[in-house]
């Protein structure tokens, strides 16, 4: 199990002047740039993973969990969050799965050294599993004790989580936790007042779009832990509701423009599989919207089949399936037929176990399809969030 035996160290690559730490493997990793070299002074041997732990390694039991009086944090929040003040000075914090069971520990050591145990990859956002899906509020914080801070601050009425990782694994955690974090009516983004944490800001924020809400507090508190510290709850609330609603970057000027209007405009991303189609086109740009219109029975979702097989055959694509008039098994043996050469979605199709798998393993088993599973839920919104969910947790650049 990977334990750092540095910790709060300079980061000569981004400057940070606390974010770097060394591990026993003699490893460098800096939490706010992300960088991983070898450390000076240490053996260069592999390194091992941030905050990976040896799956089913003891973890230290937890039954109590006093007040933290130099944070201010209560008892009662701290068993809320099942986060352990140890008598060795060590502080315990239990990562729940689904199910509510702690099933990792990170321990934060007098020393202010961080080691973790148990099965990590298991585990949910810090505090997730305390929360139901589909609230109002939801705070996304970058550390354990700002989640708790903050929760305390609001009177214990609203969601609030931490990332695994700090900023450095935020949109990797958030991407993870999508849905249950989309389900929310507002994301409140509460990370560290400096640059890695407003780069790991907007990053999450691009990925909820206007659901996003970015804490912009004041420049000497630099998280929610300095906030209720400072005996200044008052002031974080009032911060919280006034979170600006993510406004992306990208309004730029025309006359800066000039490389890009003098660059060759690529033809397509990929083609489309008619001759005909691709000379009124120039074939399937990314970032456009097609849409395919005929008469009932006229054979518009077989149409759209070729050109997922297409586009399969031809990119490297992750590709997203919505058809929501069908199930997913129909959506996906008829993709098969495609691969097959055969009708394979039909009850009389002569194809032979051989031949089905060897279809499968060229379209549903490259892990490179995504169908929705709908269930007859088939809001608008929904749609909205499962297309989102697509394109931006799973890496979607074609979906249907």
């Amino acid at each position: 199990m990977m334990a750092f035996i540095k910790t709060h160290l300079e980061c000569d690559d981004c400057g940070s002047s606390d974010a770097r730490s060394v591990d026993d493997s003699g490893w460098s990793h800096c939490f706010s740039c992300d960088t991983r070299k070898p450390a000076d002074g240490y053996a260069t041997e592999t390194p091992s993973k941030p905050l990976s732990a040896t799956k089913g390694s003891k973890m230290i039991e937890t039954t109590t969990f006093p007040a933290i009086a130099s944070r201010r944090l209560t008892g009662a929040s701290n068993r809320t969050y099942q986060c352990s003040a140890q008598s060795t000075g060590d502080t315990v914090f239990n990562y729940c799965n689904a199910d509510g069971v702690p099933v990792a520990q990170k321990i934060r050591t007098a020393d202010k050294d961080f080691r973790v145990t148990g099965d990590w990859s298991d585990a949910l956002l810090y505090g997730q599993n305390l929360f139901s899906k589909g609230g109002k509020f939801v705070t996304i914080c970058e550390g354990e004790f700002d989640a708790i801070a903050a929760y305390q601050m609001m009177g214990s009425k609203w969601a609030a989580v931490s990332v695994k990782n700090g900023a450095a694994s935020a949109l990797k955690d958030c991407k993870q936790q999508f849905e249950w974090l989309n389900s929310y009516d507002n994301i409140v983004i509460c990370f560290d007042n400096d640059e890695a944490g407003v780069k790991a800001s907007n990053q999450v924020a691009e990925l909820f779009g206007n659901k996003a809400k970015v804490f912009r507090g004041k420049r000497n508190r630099k998280d929610a832990c300095d906030y209720l510290v400072a005996g200044e709850e008052k002031e974080f609330n009032d911060a919280w509701w006034g979170a600006d609603q993510y406004v992306p970057d990208g309004i730029i000027q025309g006359s800066d423009l000039l490389d890009e209007v003098m660059r060759p405009i690529e033809p397509s991303d990929v083609s489309y599989p008619f001759y005909e189609l691709n000379k009124l086109t120039y074939g399937i740009r990314k970032g456009e919207l097609v849409t395919i219109t005929a008469g009932s029975g006229l054979g518009k979702s077989q149409f759209l089949r070729e050109i997922i097989w297409h586009v399969l055959n031809k990119t490297e694509d992750n590709i997203g399936l919505l058809f929501l008039e069908e199930s997913t098994r129909r959506t996906g043996l008829s993709i098969m037929s495609l691969a097959a050469n055969k009708p394979l979605h039909l009850p009389d199709s002569r194809a032979t176990d051989e031949e089905k798998l060897d279809a499968y393993d060229k379209t549903l088993g490259t892990d490179r399809i995504y169908l929705f599973d709908h269930f007859g839920s088939t809001s608008v919104d929904n749609i909205i969030n499962r297309v989102r969910y697509l394109a931006k947790a799973l890496g979607c650049y074609y979906i249907f």
